[in-house]
């Protein structure tokens, strides 16, 4: 990276590495590492062996607020619904439902049943 004699990962910035060089999550899988070594274009890099290591990424996950949304378009079985969530955490709530046909009446539910908050 650069001029740097030194590169750091934070175990958060490698694990997220891992996962975007296509390792499952919760599922050790192989990495490869290099170190390649120049000092002007000049000059051949000098690369070092490519050593093998065994790595499983974890997945993170983020609890935002939620709101069901069951309603007659699936048969007001609110454990079985999409949500929609608060992902500021600001009670502004964002996420797609699909209605298909006319089935338009639903509610919004605190928890994936009717014996928590009910809206509407």
């Amino acid at each position: 990276m650069g001029n740097a004699t030194e590169l750091k990962y934070s175990t958060a910035d490698f694990n997220q590495l891992s996962i975007l060089l296509a390792l499952a999550p919760a599922s050790a899988g192989q990495l490869e590492l290099k170190v390649k070594s120049s000092i002007t274009d000049s000059v051949p890099a000098v690369y070092s062996n490519t050593p093998a290591i065994s790595v499983t990424p974890y997945l993170v996950v983020i609890n935002y607020p939620l709101l069901w949304v069951p309603g007659e378009y699936q048969g007001w079985d609110p454990a079985a619904v999409p949500t929609i969530s608060s992902k500021l955490s600001n009670v502004i709530y964002e996420g797609y439902v699909n209605f298909p046909g006319p089935a338009l009446v639903f509610k919004y539910t605190s928890h994936p049943d009717w014996s928590s908050t009910n809206y509407g």
